[in-house]
């Protein structure tokens, strides 16, 4: 048989398998232009996530420069009094005001000086013993108090200075003046 018998031969092909083509074209090109889109939009939501890091770090580079700076006390905080007490922190000592001296503990002076850094206000367990993860179950800030109570209240049980806050914390009640 020659070729060209062979190739006379064979049928010619069915229309829908000419349509396959085309249609495959079509498919082809919807995922093309689908790709396409997504490619640009996953391109333009980091270029505008980098835009937002930018200004960012700009915004905080202003308040920096612009930030004023602390103001430095003429003289260093040493003597705190209150309630007929005086503290000296630079030694923890406390004199109470029947006249009585206790050296403070590390952990006694760090809260007693958050009280009197801050009289007045609430301050929450967290503030006093200077971390944020502190269990509800730790009581260790409870033993703190009482033992500064006992130090500086007239009436440990009946505190006027040293006030709980159920619910959020504790407050030291007397007005700080420091020399």
């Amino acid at each position: 048989m020659m070729a060209d018998d062979y190739f006379m031969s064979k049928k010619q092909p069915d229309e829908s398998l000419q349509a396959q083509p085309a249609r495959t074209q079509r498919r082809r090109a919807d995922q093309d232009a689908v790709s396409a889109a997504m490619s640009a939009a996953a391109t333009g939501a980091h270029e505008q996530r980098e835009q937002r890091q930018m200004l960012l770090a700009r915004v905080r580079s202003i308040l920096r420069r612009r930030a004023v700076p602390a103001a430095a006390p003429d003289a260093p905080r040493r003597f705190a009094s209150f309630a007929g007490c005086t503290l000296d922190c630079a030694a923890n000592l406390l004199r109470a005001a029947d006249a009585s001296e206790h050296l403070l503990g590390t952990a006694e002076m760090q809260v007693l000086r958050a009280f009197v850094d801050r009289p007045q206000q609430i301050l929450t367990r967290e503030q006093l013993v200077g971390t944020r993860d502190l269990s509800a179950l730790d009581r260790s800030i409870d033993v703190r108090i009482s033992r500064l109570r006992r130090k500086i209240e007239a009436d440990p049980q009946n505190a006027k200075i040293i006030k709980t806050v159920y619910g959020a914390g504790y407050m030291f009640a007397a007005a700080v003046a420091w020399s």
